[in-house]
């Protein structure tokens, strides 16, 4: 209000200020100031933007990977147009172009050089695509390769026929069920990556099993996480979902 009081109260200069917004604390505040997570005016913020650089409708995860509070995967969220991590799927804008394609209703450009369309909120491959590389599903072939299956993302030698095995997109990775097109990259740990190299080699100590609503005994496997049924290894059992 303009007086002299011996104890003002000043608004944050990060009121309103997303994370990692140049802030300073008055005339002889220390330089390269920032706002963080909790509004306030820091030197060295530390900010997680999960959407950062993703286009409206990929895939999100709402807190960085590891962190205690941090619920485990799968989670389904969505980035929306404002750079935000919602578990809403968001109003994207309709018939994206996508490289040489198209995206339509409920889908996302997940890969522009490669031209994959993605499902809202799912992932994709982030390698850019070579001309003699082949999209397939969310995954792409390489050299010497086709799509014989991309509802799967099934890649396979040329003059060969399609492996016959179920298309199964949930999989297995130790005490974790990996999400569609990712991959089992650290079984001991049960961690699921989408991109190679995005491991951690550490070896972790078993626990039990997580399958659906039940945990599966030692040496068994989880044959169907929607019922949580477990059996013994290369035991199958009915994929059908349970309500």
């Amino acid at each position: 209000m303009g007086q002299c009081v011996p104890f003002p109260e000043c608004p944050s200069p990060c009121l309103d200020k997303p994370c990692g917004w140049p802030c300073t604390l008055g005339p002889n505040s220390p330089p390269e100031l920032a706002c963080d997570g909790m509004g306030e005016c820091v030197p060295e913020p530390f900010c997680y933007q999960p959407c950062l650089d993703k286009p409206c409708g990929a895939g999100c995860v709402p807190c960085p990977p590891g962190e205690p509070e941090c619920p485990p995967p799968p989670i389904l969220m969505f980035c929306n147009d404002d750079g935000e991590c919602l578990d809403e799927p968001p109003i994207c804008p309709l018939e994206i172009p996508c490289g040489p394609t198209v995206c339509g209703p409920e889908q996302y450009c997940c890969n522009e050089s490669c031209g994959i369309c993605a499902p809202l909120g799912s992932f994709c491959t982030t390698q850019p695509c070579a001309p003699e590389q082949q999209p397939c599903g969310m995954v792409v072939c390489g050299p010497g390769q086709f799509c014989c299956n991309p509802q799967c993302g099934t890649c396979a030698p040329l003059d060969e026929p399609c492996p016959d095995v179920p298309c199964d997109p949930w999989s297995v990775c130790g005490q974790n069920i990996c999400e569609p097109f990712s991959f089992c990259c650290n079984p001991s740990c049960g961690i699921c990556s989408f991109e190679p190299g995005g491991c951690s080699p550490q070896i972790c100590t078993p626990e039990p099993l997580n399958c659906g609503p039940t945990h599966c005994l030692d040496g068994q496997e989880c044959c169907n996480p929607s019922c949580g049924i477990c059996v013994p290894p290369g035991q199958q059992c009915s994929p059908d979902p349970c309500p």
